[in-house]
């Protein structure tokens, strides 16, 4: 009886484990099929929160006092980020506009990039598990040219999934502060 008890416990852990590993995988790929295809307001949705709401926070000040900069190079990177927002709204940009923003910029910097981003596809072959509420998200980006591999981060926030920002949030602040000049 005790055997068919544990046995019974591993079963329902394993059985929590896999549901959230599969949730995992459909965000990693939900994410690449926005992204690849320059829906970068969508593939926002799939990105934590936390992360982006401290991009908004610091990237919007610095982009917003880059606006008349005297270096043309530097205007341009601006008027990629605000794509169209009326001067006017730019100061209540959403978290999800402001990332959409910064892969404008990125599309625009490197087109070539996004050209080829927009032929591949992803399989993800394994989700770890870190914690309960953490994992490493590992994939194989599939091209024309080739294959290569990479991973993500993952965590669970508000009872849902989410995919980490690459680098931390206040590192990427400071690369812009930098390139704007400030």
């Amino acid at each position: 009886m005790k055997r068919l008890f544990v046995a019974a416990m591993l079963l329902i852990l394993s059985a929590g484990s896999w549901a959230s590993e599969q949730l995992i995988s459909e965000t990693m790929t939900g994410y690449w099929q926005e992204y690849s295809h320059g829906n970068f307001t969508k593939a926002a949705t799939y990105m934590d929160p936390r992360d982006l709401n401290e991009l908004r926070d610091g990237l919007v000040p610095l982009f917003l006092a880059a606006t008349d900069h005297p270096n043309e190079e530097v205007r341009k990177i601006v008027n990629g980020f605000f794509n169209g927002v009326p001067d006017e709204l730019r100061k209540e940009m959403s978290a999800e506009q402001v990332f959409a923003g910064l892969s404008q910029v990125g599309k625009h910097q490197l087109p070539e990039v996004f050209e080829t981003l927009a032929t591949t596809r992803i399989e993800v072959t394994e989700v770890r598990m870190d914690t309960t509420d953490s994992a490493t998200v590992h994939y194989t980006v599939i091209t024309p040219e080739g294959n290569g591999q990479d991973n993500e981060r993952a965590s669970l926030y508000d009872g849902r999934w989410y995919l980490r920002i690459k680098e931390p949030p206040q590192e990427t602040i400071t690369k812009l502060r930098s390139l704007l000049g400030q």
